[in-house]
């Protein structure tokens, strides 16, 4: 029926404006005691923790997050001639929200099709309406990643900290890999002279290249 055709043309116009791209939004806050950037560079720092054998292979990964962070704000590595250490985390956490939103993309989209036909008289004359729609999504649970990352940057010649920042994010995707790094490059965004308070930083995360 032509009113099908309608209703499935909407579906396909609102499947087409969907953005391949993702914006990764962070609440970011950060201090820092420098005036300009730091000549000297910089090595890894670890807690305890960190530094147990079951820990390792995980802070490695975290820490080349952040390494490719910081270089982006030109700020590099230096294992043999340190002027600052550098302490990363990052923690990963779930919960479950209530929420009217579709976590997979118009999956759980509901379409409701209803027909109303009317007809009135005018000057002799019988004409008609007829009205269909619509749509929503159901209200149900969703699994929430709620993800936060730090970072700290000490003066070796003085062992003052003179950066720390932190960021976080609550999204409903699970792809920790792709997320985490943005979240370290959200967190030293505006280095070495951040603004001051609680702030959020957008970065689009480009979409996964095609498979051939």
């Amino acid at each position: 029926m032509w009113w099908t055709r309608i209703a499935l043309l909407f579906i396909a116009i609102c499947l087409t404006g969907c953005s391949t791209t993702r914006l990764i939004d962070s609440d970011v806050r950060s201090l820092s005691g420098f005036k300009s950037s730091p000549i000297s560079g910089y090595k890894f720092e670890r807690t305890l923790l960190q530094q147990a054998p079951d820990q390792i292979a995980n802070q490695q990964a975290i820490e080349a997050m952040a390494e490719a962070a910081l270089a982006k704000v030109g700020v590099r590595r230096d294992d043999t001639r340190p002027g600052y250490s550098v302490q990363v985390s990052a923690r990963v956490r779930q919960d479950w929200r209530v929420s009217a939103a579709d976590p997979v993309g118009l999956g759980g989209l509901q379409i409701g099709l209803g027909i109303g036909v009317g007809a009135i008289r005018t000057r002799g004359n019988w004409g008609g309406n007829i009205g269909i729609g619509g749509f929503g999504f159901p209200m149900h649970q969703v699994r929430l990643y709620i993800r936060e990352v730090s970072l700290m940057m000490r003066d070796l010649s003085t062992n003052q900290v003179v950066y720390e920042t932190s960021a976080s994010n609550e999204s409903l995707w699970a792809d920790d890999n792709n997320i985490l790094p943005i979240l370290f490059e959200a967190a030293v965004s505006g280095f070495p002279t951040p603004p001051i308070g609680l702030r959020r930083v957008n970065i689009e995360l480009p979409p996964a290249p095609k498979k051939i």
